[in-house]
């Protein structure tokens, strides 16, 4: 089945079981785009996981923020898919920070 790794992984893999891994780039665009997607949802239950560790008193934080560049970066790499750059992103964010707010205050919605 496979999944989406990092640029550098392929090759830190040969180095270091001294075979070279099966892998192929992902020409297709709807595949690669899948993949990403893929690979932002695997970020996040990771980041979830390690969170929940984290909740019953282990001390955890470093994997955590190791987690959150996780999930920023394979959202990152799909802005390119549609042309869109880090500072627009940046700029969506925050108009609807004004708009709407953030997180800060764990409101829940109970409906």
């Amino acid at each position: 089945m496979g999944k989406l790794v990092r640029d550098k992984d392929i090759d830190l893999i040969a180095e270091r079981e001294g075979r070279q891994p099966n892998s192929h780039v992902l020409l297709d665009r709807e595949e690669r785009i899948r993949a990403r997607l893929n690979k932002v949802m695997e970020e996040a239950v990771e980041l979830y996981e390690d969170a929940e560790i984290d909740l019953s008193g282990s001390e955890n934080r470093q994997k955590i923020i190791e987690e959150m560049g996780d999930v920023l970066d394979a959202v990152f790499s799909l802005a390119p898919e549609w042309n869109i750059s880090d500072n627009e992103i940046a700029h969506a964010r925050k108009i609807k920070y004004q708009a709407r707010g953030g997180f800060e205050k764990g409101l829940h919605l109970d409906e």
